[in-house]
This record gives structure tokens, sequence and C-alpha cells, in this order.
């Protein structure tokens, strides 16, 4: 039955060895390979009021997952979500070699066990040590190309035949989306990427109208394909990521926008599911071009204005 893994099975052979080769570079990383050196400019500069949004993230996170177990019925088991927030947090702690990033480590974990289902605990552990990886093995300079849920999600998707991303329905229970959809927002316009949620929402949102409008479906089934949990944590957490997300404004827009056009071609052309998730990593590398194009200041977590 879907909704639980099989805790008396550990997962697939390769599954098995792919974490356990994992395992092994985070063992080798121990010896302080340069080429995995852990990126120390995390802290804000000195004299700037430390207020970090990853605490609101959690928070928020954190909510969507105990109405998940609890009152909205997605089928989510609280032993995977601990499973995977304790293989997130040991992961950034053997990959930065100090107990430093550990609120972007829950973050991911959060999203993990909101999005991610898996027929084997051992798929997740998988998907959880993939996305933590992934930040300090592909990266230009200080910055990480992928959003690490997204990329151990996608790469899990890929390579493992027993996993499916959750969609997350809120059912009769819109009040409970509202509230997050609120506070969600309140966290983006601190974080100053309104405007990439935005601009992914406008083009997402808007071709899937029309697309609907002339197909003459109902507005009823409108808002149940835009308010499904998953594309809630989707638009709010992960595509708005400031560490992997283009530095400037200009790009920012043009970028999100990239990434709802080539999902609504991907779902309503190709059918494929969890659509957003893959558009978002075939264009992750694209910000560092942007970047390149639009140059300007890099978030910092912790730091206000």
């Amino acid at each position: 039955m879907r909704g639980h893994c099989g805790w008396g099975k550990w997962g697939d052979g390769f599954s098995i060895k792919l974490t356990l080769l994992l395992t092994l570079l985070l063992a080798l990383q121990q010896q302080h390979y340069p080429w995995v050196a852990y990126d120390k400019s995390h802290s804000p500069p000195a004299g700037v009021m430390n207020f970090d949004l990853r605490y609101g993230q959690i928070a928020l996170l954190l909510t969507l997952w105990v109405g998940g177990v609890t009152v909205l019925d997605w089928g989510l088991a609280w032993q995977n979500g601990v499973l995977i927030l304790v293989t997130c947090v040991l992961s950034q702690r053997l990959w930065a070699g100090r107990w430093q990033g550990w609120p972007s480590a829950v973050i991911t974990g959060l999203s993990l066990t909101i999005l991610l289902r898996a027929g084997h605990p051992g798929t997740l552990v998988l998907a959880a040590v993939l996305a933590i990886s992934s930040k300090f093995l592909l990266r230009v300079g200080d910055k990480h190309w992928f959003n690490p849920a997204n990329f151990g999600i996608v790469m899990t998707l890929l390579f493992t035949h027993d996993a499916w991303v959750n969609p997350g329905q809120w059912g009769s229970n819109g009040l409970y989306a509202l509230v997050l959809l609120g506070v969600g927002a309140g966290l983006l316009w601190r974080a100053r990427r309104w405007e990439t949620a935005g601009a992914f929402a406008l083009t997402y949102g808007g071709l899937w109208g029309l697309w609907y409008l002339w197909l003459g479906e109902t507005a009823a089934l409108m808002g149940h394909h835009f308010l499904s949990g998953s594309l809630v944590v989707f638009t709010l957490l992960m595509i708005t990521d400031p560490r992997s997300t283009p530095n400037d404004r200009r790009g920012r827009i043009l970028w999100a926008a990239l990434v709802g056009g080539v999902a609504f071609i991907f779902a309503s052309q190709f059918y494929w599911t969890a659509a957003p998730l893959w558009a978002l990593f075939f264009l992750s590398p694209v910000t560092i071009l942007l970047d390149q194009q639009w140059v300007a200041p890099r978030f910092v977590w912790g730091q206000l204005g």
C-alpha cells in the first residue's frame, strides 16, 4: 500500500550500493579535501542584524508536515520524516565538518518528507544523502546549482522504481492552506524572493488557466490543480530558494517564468507527473549563466535589508 514505507525491507540493491558509495565520499571528506570545502560565508557580515529566515521556513514546513500526518490525510508516516531529517542533518555535518548549516539541512529534510514517497526506507535515505551531497559536489564558486530537495527527488525518481511524488490535496481543509499561503508569502517578501514565486505562478497558472478555458473545464478543477500541497511547497520554498536562484531580480523573473512555461509543456503535452520539479531540475544550471549576465550581490542567510 502506498503511503507508508515497508520497514521490513531496506530497499533495492541499487539504493544500497549508491548509499554506501556516498557514505564513503562523506567519510573521505573528513580528510578535508579542498574540492569539497564548506563555504564559510553563510554567516552574515559583521554588524548586520542576525535574522535568519530559515527558522520561519522550518516552522512553516513543520506545520505543513504535522498537518499532513494528522488532519490532511496525506498518508505521511512520522517514522519516515524522522529518518529523512536525521539523514539530512548527519550528511550536512559530515560534508561541512562542523555543525554549521543545519537549518538548511532541516528545510531540505522537511521538503523531502512532505513531497517524496517511497516503498522502502533505503530509497528515502538515498534521496536525503543525494540532496545534501549535491550542495557540496555540484557548485560553482560559493553557489550550488540545484535546490537540494529538488535534486534528491529527481535523482530518486530516475534511478529507483519505488519512489513517487505526493500530490498533497487539501480536501476540505482549505482554510489550513490559506493560512500557510499567507505565512509563506510573508517569508518570501522578507527574503525578497516574492517576484520569483510570482513569475512562476503567473506563467504556470496563466498557461493552465488558458488551457482549461479552451477545454471548457470548470473553475473547481482549476483550483484543485493549483492548490495541491506539493505545488504550494514548490512555489513557496523550492523555486524561491535564495541559494540556488539567480542573484539579480531580472534574472530571477526570467528564470522563474521559464520554469513555469517548461513545466506547463511537460505536464500538458507530455503528461509528466510532478512537471514543475522536472522543469526546475533541467533549468537550474541556467542560473549560473544568468548570474554572469546580470551581476548582483548574492543572498546571505541571516542578513536583514
